[in-house]
């Protein structure tokens, strides 16, 4: 599959789903049966696309990010006290194309100097609403890690959706985390639950790719919610990583409950569809870090299946 074009950026349109010309060509360029998708774009949407993976991306595009002419809408964030770099946009490693999306750590403090010290996360977001109000929301990306020398250096990455309802009366943010220790080559799966504490799905060498001394190998991960899920509070429905898949409807992540962000109207998150991609530092005594995101793709759909 080829997603090589002259412009590969696809953005949702607010309320009708309209597509430009390169959404045509991303989604015939990954569909189901090889087919070419109608050159109507908005019949182009309704298509069912492919991943490169065996997680089907059906319904709905809202974008496809490839980062190649900019940020493409992604904002930084940061959570915590510790240094973190500033979001950027990197030549080397990618995907394919000419840029991809750099999220940093900073290097922990020594173990001497850690007291005080709280982890920052660094994450990028990219903010919608839920203009196009669906069952099924999927998110999924390529993203490759690097360090320095220390293999503690990174903690981990994951995948982000966080939703509230129109009347502010729920909120879901739903993560999954990909975690790392430097004592051995297995990766934890975990997701979030209504407690905001981790659920392991999955542990074991198999799951990401290993560092190769720094040579940026690429895992491709998808996350699926199901926004009607436990009478509309929402829920986890599935996740890919690379080539492994696993339903996540009774894994214990409950809808991910958040209390609702209101109070007045800059204050409130009513409506709000944010995607995300974090990464964790290492322990204290680990140096810097980085991960880098590629192919960013977010769909919608009415139906579950």
């Amino acid at each position: 599959m080829s997603w090589d074009m002259s412009r590969r950026s696809v953005l949702g349109a607010a309320g009708a789903a309209v597509a430009t010309a390169g959404a045509s060509m991303a989604l015939s360029s990954c569909s189901r049966d090889g087919s070419a998708v109608s050159q109507n774009a908005e019949e182009s949407f309704i298509e069912t696309a492919r991943a490169p993976q065996r997680n089907p991306l059906r319904g709905t595009l809202l974008f496809h990010d490839t980062f190649d002419d900019g940020f493409n809408g992604w904002r930084d964030h940061y959570n915590g006290r510790g240094p973190a770099t500033a979001l950027s946009l990197t030549s080397y490693p990618v995907f394919s194309g000419s840029h991809a999306l750099m999220i940093g750590c900073s290097a922990a403090p020594d173990e001497g100097y850690a007291d005080g010290w709280a982890p920052a996360t660094a994450s990028a977001f990219k903010n919608l609403s839920r203009y196009y109000d669906a069952r099924l929301v999927t998110f999924s990306c390529y993203i490759a890690h690097g360090s320095d020398e220390s293999t503690a250096s990174l903690g981990g990455f994951s995948l982000m959706i966080d939703t509230q309802a129109w009347d502010n009366s729920r909120r879901s943010f739903f993560r999954l985390q990909i975690s790392r220790k430097a004592t051995g080559e297995s990766r934890k799966l975990s997701i979030s639950d209504n407690d905001q504490k981790w659920q392991d799905v999955y542990t074991g060498a198999d799951l990401v790719a290993g560092d190769n001394e720094n040579k940026f190998n690429f895992d491709w991960l998808s996350l699926t919610v199901d926004l009607d899920a436990n009478d509309g509070a929402g829920g986890y429905h599935s996740c890919q990583v690379n080539s492994r898949t696993f339903d996540l409807t009774n894994s214990g992540g409950g809808s991910a409950n958040h209390n609702p962000q209101r109070g007045g109207a800059m204050a409130s998150f009513a409506g709000g569809l944010n995607f995300g991609v974090a990464a964790y530092p290492g322990p204290p005594g680990s140096g810097e870090s980085f991960i880098v995101v590629d192919q960013a793709v977010a769909s919608v759909n009415e139906e579950a299946g």
